[in-house]
């Protein structure tokens, strides 16, 4: 199996054909973890070629979730960006080939630019907007952020930055899809649902292959671990 390349991902019955052959020698964690991330990823892709944006981006978020969720064991969870973050250094530490940065910069860059600059998915923006904190310059923050990221595009050693900031809007998209604050295939938003399910079209097949390519190394464990009901 060869992974994902900037002209078409790697699709979900080759990743799950290449989970299947390792399977048997597998963490039981590992393996709930790749099972559960492979099932969504099924679901997403067909929607994604039809055009369904807005259920492409809700399954391949969940895909992309049941990758970086991490259970702590004890005390509390650590926060979604915090566990992202620590994710997309271990993701970036295995992928030799530069197969993200090289997704994120031949693919994707207008689609990045565009993504990064928009205020509707920057929380600062809301923050203000919505009376949550009127101290913050959101507007001073988002250009700051847009010279970051555009500053990662053109260099690969800050491509995990990049990554962040993507994802921070990508998240902000998430909490309006999942939290009801967005009509399904309205008119609003249109664009950066689709290019948001676009970026993870790409990225997320990209996430499996690498982790099925390091099987051994420790991802944590699982969230909600599969249990089996008492007798």
């Amino acid at each position: 199996m060869t992974i994902a390349s900037h002209d078409s991902p790697t699709s979900a019955t080759q990743l799950e054909g290449a989970y299947e052959k390792i399977r048997g020698d597998l963490s039981d964690s590992f393996s709930i973890r790749m099972r559960r991330a492979i099932s969504w990823l099924t679901k997403a892709q067909p929607l994604h070629e039809s055009n369904d944006f807005d259920g492409a981006f809700i399954f391949f978020w969940i895909s992309f979730n049941a990758m970086y969720a991490v259970e702590p064991g004890t005390g509390r969870i650590p926060s979604d960006t915090a566990q992202m973050t620590g994710f997309f250094d271990k993701l970036l530490g295995f992928d030799q080939s530069d197969s993200i940065y090289g997704t994120l910069w031949e693919r994707f860059p207008d689609s990045i630019r565009t993504l990064v600059k928009n205020q509707y998915v920057f929380t600062p923006y809301w923050d203000y907007t919505l009376g949550r904190d009127h101290d913050v310059d959101w507007e001073t923050e988002l250009k700051k952020s847009e010279i970051t990221a555009q500053t990662a595009l053109t260099n690969k050693n800050r491509t995990s930055g990049l990554l962040s900031i993507v994802f921070d809007r990508l998240y902000t998209l998430r909490n309006q899809l999942i939290h009801g604050s967005a009509t399904y295939q309205g008119s609003v938003n249109r664009d950066q649902v689709k290019d948001g399910s676009s970026i993870l079209h790409y990225l997320v097949p990209q996430f499996v292959f690498i982790m099925l390519e390091q099987p051994s190394h420790d991802w944590g464990e699982v969230m909600y671990p599969a249990i089996s009901p008492r007798r």
